[in-house]
């Protein structure tokens, strides 16, 4: 059971790192870039951080360098995160057409999108990514 929550807590250290790498991302691109290619760079950059840092730090796997991200593990990671990017892009564009467009509500529908879509890795990765390893 302590493994578990370390492992948990190991997990959502690494998301608020990823959600630090993609608010600052989105908050900088979108000075330059409409929001939604804005939160979907900002996604893509938390991606590779994500993918290191869970393989290495959460889930405890020698798992890095380019090698790891065009293998099968890197090749589902980042085809799942692709699907986020889009799911995540087209709740931010929805909530801008009905809420309108403005910083503040442009960062909470962001931040309401990362909570979902943070449920939705935490099954995904230890169903399919880095399940845990039966005991032989």
């Amino acid at each position: 059971m302590k493994k578990i929550i370390m492992q948990y807590l190991r997990l959502c250290l690494v998301g608020t790192t990823g959600m630090m790498v993609q608010v600052v991302s989105f908050n900088i691109l979108r000075h330059y870039l409409s929001p939604v290619w804005s939160i979907q760079l900002a996604i893509v950059l938390a991606m590779v951080t994500n993918f290191y840092a869970h393989g290495r730090f959460t889930f405890s796997e020698q798992t890095h360098g380019w090698k790891a991200i065009v293998g099968p593990k890197g090749v589902l990671f980042f085809s799942f995160s692709l699907l986020m990017l889009f799911l995540q892009g087209q709740w931010l564009r929805f909530g801008i057409m009905y809420f309108g467009s403005s910083v503040w509500t442009e960062n909470i529908l962001m931040f309401c999108g990362m909570g979902w879509g943070s449920c939705l890795n935490l099954l995904f990765y230890r169903r399919f990514i880095w399940p845990k390893k039966m005991a032989s």
